[in-house]
């Protein structure tokens, strides 16, 4: 990975925990902050790499198990967080229905 992949992504983690604790001090709904957190994985694999998202998830999952309540961030790491990859993966396949079926899988499993 590059200089500027690293910095991307510790900037990324950082937002995510920062948009994760705020669950904890806003009255706002937990699936919009949810929802919110896991933007920042796909922009983590626009703006750099692959391997950069896959950083970004799995250590602010791991961050966040130490830092917020097992509730949040194990919704986080199940399903919320993980989806951006998935969806890039299912993505490549290039067949719309093909597309559409498996991502309707994915959310019914979680």
């Amino acid at each position: 990975m590059k200089i500027r992949d690293i910095t991307v992504s510790a900037i990324l983690i950082a937002l995510t925990i920062i948009i994760l604790y705020l669950n904890l001090l806003l009255p706002i709904s937990t699936l919009s902050i949810l929802t919110l957190a896991s933007l920042l994985v796909p922009i983590a694999l626009i703006k750099s790499s692959i391997k950069s998202a896959f950083s970004v998830y799995i250590i602010s999952s791991i961050i966040g198990f130490f830092i917020l309540p097992i509730n949040i961030i194990s919704l986080y790491a199940s399903f919320f967080g993980i989806y951006g990859i998935i969806k890039y993966y299912i993505e490549k396949i290039n067949k719309f229905y093909l597309e559409i079926i498996l991502k309707l899988i994915f959310l019914t499993l979680f």
